[in-house]
Order: structure tokens, then sequence, then C-alpha cells
């Protein structure tokens, strides 16, 4: 597995009773393949000649979060 580094941004603020959270995960969307993520049977069953490949880990992606505390 080659080496990657990746990039994640979080923040929360609070309003009243309320705290939102905001995230993005991967935020320059590298593709890298996890060294523990897996293997997909379905390429090696469509071209057993180059093994298992690991699967990719996820793009980039946005969070919300909205909680109230009581």
């Amino acid at each position: 597995t080659h080496s990657y580094h990746l990039v994640n941004v979080s923040t929360q603020f609070n309003v009243a009773d309320f705290t939102i959270s905001l995230a993005v995960e991967n935020l320059l969307d590298r593709y890298y393949q996890q060294p523990l993520g897996g293997v997909s049977l379905a390429e090696y069953r469509a071209d057993a000649s180059q093994g298992f490949q690991q699967l990719a880990g996820p793009g980039r992606s946005f969070n919300v979060g909205l909680s109230y505390q009581f």
C-alpha cells in the first residue's frame, strides 16, 4: 500500500441550546487504498490475473450535525 495523507477539517459552534457541527473529510479528494479496508471479489472474478485489489478509501464527504441540550 502506498503512503497517503488526508486533510480533515471540522468545527462546531453553539447557538443558545443548540450545537452545530460542520466537517469535511478528505478535503483534497485524494484517492487512496486502505491497507486493511478489504478487497473486491467482483474485480477478482472479472480479471483474476491481477489478483486481489484493495478497496479505495472514501472520497470527499461533507457532514453536518445538530444537537440540542435540554
